[in-house]
């Protein structure tokens, strides 16, 4: 417990650039957080550099916890926010569609990740049904969808950009949806 206290008490001090400190101590902090405490391994991925540390290496070990406890959030948007500093939108989107993120269409459209999405059609159009419950009970948070459709954004978004999904594919399951 007092340790725990300790490293949280230097971390606004642990010098991330000029001078830089081994990787290997930036990997036991963020290891360390991930041990005992999901809230500040967050904070302390938002605001370090990502080249200080190896990120694939974290994010297998937050991957292998979120394995045992599916179910950890906090860990999850350590993932979201490993993988969109590394420029992986597509690996980022699996963890916005489970973490019920609110921007989870424009990531989509922002990083063209319409073929990421084709094997996810109906775990889109459930997501987008989700975010509408939560709308009517008044939840903050949920995706307000611009303008008027017919069947909702998930399934505009993905006929719009059918030609973004290869041929190859298995038609789009959720016609049933309609």
């Amino acid at each position: 417990m007092a340790e725990d206290r300790s490293v949280k008490t230097i971390i606004p001090y642990v010098p991330t650039h000029d001078p830089q400190l081994s990787r290997l101590v930036y990997e036991m902090i963020l290891a360390h957080f991930l041990q005992t405490d999901a809230s500040m391994l967050l904070s302390t991925l938002k605001t370090w550099p990502r080249d200080i540390y190896d990120s694939a290496a974290i994010i297998n070990a937050i991957r292998s916890v979120v394995e045992r406890e599916p179910k950890s959030t906090i860990l999850m948007e350590c993932l979201v926010e490993l993988h969109l500093m590394n420029r992986q939108p597509g690996k980022a989107l699996p963890y916005y569609l489970r973490l019920r993120k609110a921007g989870v269409f424009d990531l989509i459209r922002d990083h063209n990740l319409f073929p990421d999405v084709q094997d996810q059609a109906l775990l889109l159009v459930d997501f987008e049904q989700d975010m509408k419950r939560r709308r009517e009970k008044g939840i903050p948070g949920a995706y307000r969808q611009t303008g008027q459709s017919k069947h909702g954004a998930a399934i505009d978004l993905l006929v719009d950009h059918t030609h973004s999904i290869p041929v190859s594919s298995p038609p789009m399951l959720f016609l049933d949806a309609l």
